[in-house]
């Protein structure tokens, strides 16, 4: 990345460049939900402030195997902003519906079990591909709709290809919306613990 680079050159320090869900997958997988999973799908949605309400802002899916982030060769996978999107009513969440996805016994409204039955049916087909112990789903603002979930993970499990006991529990992250910070801070730890044992940041600073 440009941004990396131009970065570690002004301030001769590494710098590690990756995107929130990626994060929040990480911390997860540390110190959250998945601490004791190996495969695994995280699912965030993310929203923003508008006015003096909330809106909508994008969904994305890190998948974990064999205990690392799968990124790709073209550092895309689990994007499915898009076919999301195309198939589920998202664009028309409104912020008082937003604000019942962080009540844990929220009533839901039409749009928000459509939104549950499309995230439900789109994860079954990832989960048909890469066969994951577990998916996790988790925000940018509380989020802990139990009756959203079931919905989410009853679609999930009647849509994927029968396969004898399997059952693909869906739950809700433990770390909230702390997730990303901490992934970033669990990533920044990790990286200047390996740099150092293999002295790339002396490197860096005595310019050779």
């Amino acid at each position: 990345y440009a941004f990396r680079d131009m970065v570690t050159e002004q301030f001769k320090t590494l710098v590690h460049v990756d995107n929130n869900v990626n994060l929040a997958a990480q911390a997860e997988s540390r110190v959250g939900a998945a601490s004791d999973l190996d495969n695994f799908i995280y699912f965030h949605l993310s929203v923003s402030s508008m006015g003096e309400g909330y809106a909508f802002n994008s969904l994305g899916s890190t998948h974990c195997l064999d205990g690392k982030p799968y990124r790709g060769a073209h550092y895309s996978a689990g994007e499915i902003d898009r076919l999301l999107q195309d198939t589920v009513p998202v664009s028309e969440l409104s912020a008082n519906e937003l604000l019942l996805m962080g009540e844990a016994d929220g009533e839901l409204t039409d749009v928000m079990k459509q939104l549950a039955v499309g995230t439900g049916r789109t994860l079954a087909t990832i989960c048909d591909l890469i066969d994951p112990q577990s998916v996790i789903i988790g925000s940018n603002m509380p989020f802990c709709n139990k009756p959203l979930i079931e919905i989410v993970q009853a679609e999930l499990n009647k849509n994927l290809v029968p396969v004898p006991d399997r059952f693909i529990p869906v739950i809700t992250s433990e770390l909230g919306d702390h997730s990303v910070a901490m992934g970033a801070a669990i990533t920044a730890l990790d990286r200047a613990v390996s740099d150092v044992e293999n002295g790339v940041l002396s490197s860096l600073r005595s310019g050779s």
